[in-house]
């Protein structure tokens, strides 16, 4: 990982007919493209620019799951019924009253587990495009812990707070765990995506029984 503390080197605008160099390239709606070596970088492309200089959890997760409703509604104005879920259950809704989706019973889940599982939804929605040299996204291995992970160096991660976290039982949240890496770029397509449910206590959407207060009330319900 090559970090310092110059904002704009971290996450870098690739020009169109330059050539990406760094180990996570992210491109957005409008086929922009951005690289860095550190993916907590990319949510600043993802959410809002001050993803990466936060460090309050539970101020990354509201940002998070913001950026996961806009896509709801974005897809609702295509036809797209889709729900969003944390960690705990249902967070929001975007069917209306008088809405005609093609996929009624079937929607879209947008899963705000972590910023993983968030960027993951993204890419299956195809708002990004993500190609990585590190296999964070599409790694078949799951959480190692920090020993053999990529982002792990020296005693301490780049990643996870930026902080030796190894042995404050923080690293059992990480959401950037990688291992090994690959001999050029590997698009993150929906069909590479790794399964999230290697992760430390994971609990599949089916089983997430929660409901925020209002989770099925959206811009558009004439209720609100």
């Amino acid at each position: 990982m090559k970090m310092n503390f110059d904002y704009d080197e971290n996450l870098r605008f690739v020009p169109e007919g330059e050539n990406p160099t760094r180990d996570f390239v992210i491109v957005d709606e409008r086929g922009q493209r951005f690289e860095s070596d550190d993916p907590h970088c990319l949510f600043d492309i993802v959410c809002e620019r001050n993803f990466f200089d936060c460090r309050d959890y539970p101020t990354l997760g509201f940002m998070l799951l913001k950026r996961l409703k806009t896509e709801a509604l974005n897809l609702s104005m295509q036809g797209v019924y889709a729900q969003v879920y944390d960690a705990n259950g249902l967070v929001f809704d975007a069917m209306a009253p008088t809405a005609e989706f093609e996929n009624p019973a079937d929607p879209v889940t947008l899963d705000g587990w972590d910023a993983h599982t968030t960027l993951m939804s993204l890419i299956q929605t195809g708002q990004y495009k993500v190609f990585e040299k590190v296999p964070w996204l599409t790694s078949k291995l799951g959480h190692l812990g920090c020993e053999g992970c990529a982002f792990f160096q020296d005693g301490l991660c780049s990643n996870w707070w930026n902080i030796r976290s190894q042995g404050t039982n923080w690293e059992s949240a990480c959401p950037y765990a990688a291992t090994g890496r690959y001999p050029d770029y590997l698009e993150a397509t929906p069909e590479r995506l790794v399964d999230p449910s290697y992760k430390n206590a994971w609990i599949p959407i089916s089983e997430r029984k929660d409901e925020m207060d209002g989770a099925r009330r959206n811009a558009t319900d004439s209720k609100q």
